[in-house]
């Protein structure tokens, strides 16, 4: 399928979904959407009817702007999918140190400490929180 037609197909589905996107959001979900369907090696309409795309486009309870963030956000954990992982593996990090779940409580104030984050090649990281200097 031509890029044209493909990006044709794109903007119908999306139209018919009810999603609503920005002119660079627009440009933005065409080149993800191309890239997922080639790595994955699936059409445009087997992308649309997966789980996390289904379920972002049919919410009842969202409107127009939600159902859009909630349909480019899957788009993007689907297009890079290692950087998706760290990012839910940082952000439950910093919910556990936020809220004090772990052991040990860290206050939210890191003025006087120092956070360091060491990303690996196999896509793992990790965090060091120091104590200030007294």
């Amino acid at each position: 399928m031509k890029n044209n037609e493909m990006q044709n197909e794109n903007n119908e589905l999306l139209k018919n979904a009810g999603i609503r996107l920005t002119f660079s959001n627009t440009i933005k979900a065409q080149k993800y959407i191309s890239e997922i369907c080639l790595r994955k090696n699936i059409s445009l309409k087997e992308l649309m009817n997966l789980p996390q795309v289904s379920g972002a486009l049919s919410a009842d309870t969202a409107d127009a702007p939600q159902k859009s963030r909630a349909f480019m956000a899957v788009l993007e954990c689907l297009r890079y999918p290692q950087l998706s992982a760290c990012r839910k593996k940082y952000n439950k990090i910093l919910a556990q140190i936020c809220t004090g779940t772990q052991e040990d409580k860290y206050s939210w104030n890191f003025e006087t400490g120092r956070v360091m984050f060491f990303f690996k090649e196999d896509g793992d990281y990790e965090i060091r929180i120091s104590e200030p200097e007294k």
